[in-house]
């Protein structure tokens, strides 16, 4: 039991754990009551004994266990302990800060935190914050941790508080091994924090308290400046926020050391009831969950039975171990006792002797720091001197740097401006070559379908005149028919008919009569009539669907090459049938010059069939008239296609002659009256009527051909539209496509525009958080001045110090041990109060370089931006 609660371990040869950092010795009271001058809280005491008192026990369950820490001056009689606070304040470090009117023998709680001033929140002030855990110690020792009015070796009183702190442990949560490291990491990480945060509002509040008193001090001279009152307002600001800081770092941390607290003290109370039950498995059957008062008095009954007997005096008779009382002094025993007190008086002279040696050791070690005091002024000053030169220094170059940046920032802005510019400009210059290269493939594509349409004319008028000449040429046969009748030009005409029916695939019966093959010739007539309406309806609506189609074909020029080829073609077919009208013509005249002959009987009748016929059929003459009418007009209807000769193109061919005049020669109605004509209708010949027929024929066979090139021109002329119209959309799609992209660039240009807006106000931002800078510097070398003016106070605190130091000298001469020991811790002090002075100043001095490093980076980070803005640019103009 004894080892477990004194030591933590059952072990005496484990290792003891590493132990925590050394805590801030607390001020004392005794320099404050004589001096009368506020002292500068010291930032780390004095290690003392490496010992580490165990766990203390808290009795009031209900009050929640924080961590409390002793005041930085301590109590100054030294004879009262905070007891309630027991559990929740275990030691935090292995030292123990005593303060310097204590007693020798009391032990109490150490702190590891100076005094520091209240801090804002809904807790207490900062003299609550939590410490280092305790580290363990594994050799077993004599419990220290304990109040000076607290027996350890009371046993009744040890069992009874055990048996308490047991049943209170059941509620206590006993965590894992992971849940415990982490907590101890965050413990050492919040240690650290709180540690950084109570120097960083120590000095926040000496900033302010230095604001204060300048102001106070322009206040007393009635100068108050604004500079001087917004300084103030900032120091209470940082001195708010740091304690807001401490407060929530702190309040953390306590909540991470309550939680090991309940652990460590859960795990206790198991231990100890387990080791109960282990001691005295057969008496206490209760168990360790049964939270009635039995329970507790079987413990307190066990633990009395198992702890050592008693030891102090038995002053009752019969006990082994009782004192008998002793008889009165004999003369020897008072000689022996001046002998003995003599002796002492040596050697208290020997010990005043000691004391003045060691006041001459004193008087040495005095004068000794004030030399050295003299030299760390001296040093002091001149590294005020010198960081007072390289601030004004870093000033100026600071301020050619704001200056040099400055223009090279408008002269990247101007570029910048001028890139915009010339890009806008390019941007502008292509959009106006795309919209003209546009409008002249328009208009390349509407004069090529206009030159289309006038050789479509040319072609159609040509047409017309062909037709012209083949009714002057049927006009012209059938003048020539009128002529003689004979039988055996009958019979040939038959015969030749017949052939003509068979070679054209006209539908007649074998046996068929003359009549009979006239009729069936008079129904293909027809049909060719027909089919001639036909055409010219359809070449109507070719028409009609060309002029709604006009606007669109635009591609016309490759596809009129095939055409003027098919053409030529054409014309040839014509030519060779022209040769052959020609000839028919020839046996036409001929046969005018054939006196005229009479028919009678069966001829008769046959010729009086064929007369109605006769005047339908145009004259050969008629024809070649109208051919050679409207030949000089085909021959520079077109340009010459490549891969043709002059002669074939001056050929003339059906294409030439026009359909509706075609028809006028099988017209009688429509056609003209000739002298030629009328000759044609007097001689009636079976030769000329067989010529007529054969013309006829050869007319239906161009027709056809005619007919089929219309088709294919027509399926052509579909597939031309087609590809005009897909042009047109292929156009309208550019057209949206760079509609699209001006809208884009101008989008771009929109952004570009917001960029440069917000570089100029990045650039205003920058200069206002230069200007900052330079407020900030300023207020730098103000805070600088107040801790020179600090140092100055520390000096006249440290000469303050030194007379006290001699006054006390004089009087250690005299005095105890103890006072001795004060003394000497009030130059502990001084001498730490010191270094807190130089901690401060290099403080000072790193969060001066670090501001110029964050400048730095800021500078940095604009150039970066600029660099990729100008990129971009770049890509835009690109």
């Amino acid at each position: 039991m004894r080892k477990l609660w004194g030591g933590g371990s059952s072990s005496a040869n484990s290792q003891p754990l590493q132990p925590p950092p050394q805590p801030e010795k607390p001020s004392s009271l005794v320099s404050f009551i004589k001096t009368g001058k506020p002292t500068w809280p010291s930032g780390e005491s004095t290690p003392a004994s490496p010992t580490t008192p165990g766990l203390f026990i808290k009795k009031n369950r209900k009050q929640s266990s924080v961590v409390s820490l002793t005041e930085s001056g301590g109590n100054v009689n030294g004879n009262q302990s905070r007891r309630s606070d027991s559990l929740a304040s275990p030691p935090i470090s292995p030292t123990q800060s005593a303060g310097p009117l204590s007693p020798p023998k009391r032990k109490p709680v150490p702190s590891s935190t100076p005094s520091n001033p209240p801090v804002a929140g809904p807790s207490s002030s900062a003299n609550s914050l939590p410490t280092s855990l305790p580290p363990r110690n594994s050799a077993p020792s004599e419990w220290n941790g304990t109040s000076g009015l607290f027996n350890v070796r009371d046993d009744l009183l040890m069992s009874l508080l055990t048996s308490e702190a047991v049943i209170d442990s059941r509620e206590c949560e006993i965590l894992s091994g992971e849940e415990i490291e982490e907590l101890k990491k965050e413990y050492q990480v919040l240690k650290t924090r709180l540690a950084a945060t109570q120097r960083k509002l120590k000095l926040e509040t000496k900033l302010r308290d230095a604001a204060l008193s300048l102001s106070k001090l322009n206040t007393a001279h009635n100068k108050v400046p604004k500079a001087a009152d917004d300084q103030l307002e900032a120091a209470e600001r940082r001195v708010n926020v740091a304690q807001t800081e401490l407060w929530r770092v702190s309040e953390r941390a306590s909540e991470v050391e309550r939680r090991l607290l309940e652990h460590r003290a859960g795990v206790l109370g198991y231990s100890v009831t387990k080791m109960e039950k282990k001691t005295m498995p057969s008496e206490d059957t209760s168990g360790p969950n049964t939270p009635n008062r039995v329970s507790a008095l079987s413990s307190v009954t066990t633990a009395s039975a198992s702890s050592k007997r008693f030891d102090g005096a038995h002053l009752f008779a019969g006990h082994a171990n009782a004192q008998i009382p002793k008889a009165p002094p004999t003369a020897a025993d008072v000689v022996s006792l001046e002998d003995k007190l003599r002796t002492a008086t040596e050697a208290l002279s020997a010990a005043n002797q000691n004391i003045a040696a060691l006041n001459a050791e004193l008087e040495e070690a005095r004068e000794q720091w004030q030399a050295e005091k003299a030299m760390m002024e001296e040093d002091k000053l001149a590294e005020l001197g010198a960081l007072c030169d390289e601030l004004h220094d870093a000033r100026d170059g600071w301020v050619a740097k704001k200056a040099m940046m400055e223009e090279n920032k408008l002269a990247e802005l101007g570029a910048l401006r001028d890139e915009l510019e010339d890009a806008r400009e390019h941007w502008e210059a292509e959009r106006v070559a795309m919209e003209d290269n546009k409008l002249a493939e328009l208009d390349a594509l509407r004069d090529e379908l206009e030159d289309a349409k006038e050789h479509w004319e040319a072609e159609k008028v040509a047409i017309k005149e062909k037709l012209a000449k083949l009714d002057a040429l049927q006009d012209e046969l059938e003048d020539a028919r009128a002529g003689g009748e004979t039988r055996a030009e009958l019979d040939e005409a038959m015969e030749a008919l017949r052939m003509v029916v068979q070679l054209h695939g006209i539908e007649a019966p074998p046996d068929s009569s003359l009549q009979d093959l006239l009729s069936s010739v008079r129904s293909h007539l027809e049909h060719l009539s027909a089919a001639l309406q036909e055409h010219s309806d359809r070449h109507a609506t070719l028409e009609d669907e060309l002029q709604v189609h006009r606007e669109k074909n635009k591609t016309l020029s490759k596809d009129l090459n095939a055409v003027r080829q098919e053409s030529d073609n054409a014309r040839l077919e014509i030519l060779s049938l022209e040769s052959r009208i020609q000839e028919l013509a020839d046996k036409a005249s001929s046969v005018n010059n054939i006196p005229p002959v009479e028919y009678k009987g069966e001829v008769a009748d046959i010729i009086s069939l064929l007369q109605p016929i006769w005047p339908i059929l145009p004259a050969p003459e008629l024809r070649t008239a109208k051919f050679s009418s409207t030949r000089h007009l085909r021959n520079n209807s077109g340009p010459l296609t490549p891969g043709t000769s002059p002669t074939r193109s001056a050929l003339p061919s059906l294409s030439d002659m026009d359909v509706r005049g075609l028809k006028s020669l099988y017209d009688i109605r429509s056609r003209p009256a000739t002298p030629l004509a009328e000759q044609g209708r007097s001689m009636f010949t079976v030769e000329a009527f067989v010529a007529r027929v054969e013309a006829l024929i050869v007319d239906d066979r161009a027709l056809i051909e005619r007919l089929i090139h219309l088709a294919q021109a027509h399926d052509l002329l579909k597939k031309n539209a087609e590809r005009a119209q897909k042009l047109a959309q292929s156009s309208n799609a550019a057209l949206e496509t760079y509609q699209r992209q001006v809208t884009t660039l101008e989008s771009q240009n929109i952004s570009l525009v917001a960029k440069q807006s917000a570089l100029m106000d990045e650039i205003r931002e920058l200069q206002d958080a230069v200007e900052r800078a330079v407020d900030e510097k300023r207020e730098m070398e103000m805070h600088a001045g107040d801790q020179a003016e600090m140092c100055r106070q520390l000096t006249e605190a440290n000469n303050a110090l030194s007379a006290k130091t001699l006054t006390l000298a004089e009087e250690a001469a005299t005095a105890p041990e103890m006072v001795r020991k004060q003394l000497e811790g009030q130059l502990a002090e001084c001498t730490e109060a010191l270094r807190k002075a130089h901690e401060e100043i290099e403080a000072m001095r790193t969060s001066e370089q670090t501001q110029r490093i964050a400048l730095l980076d800021e500078l940095n980070s604009m150039q970066t931006e600029n660099g990729n803005l100008r990129a971009q640019l770049r890509a835009v103009k690109k």
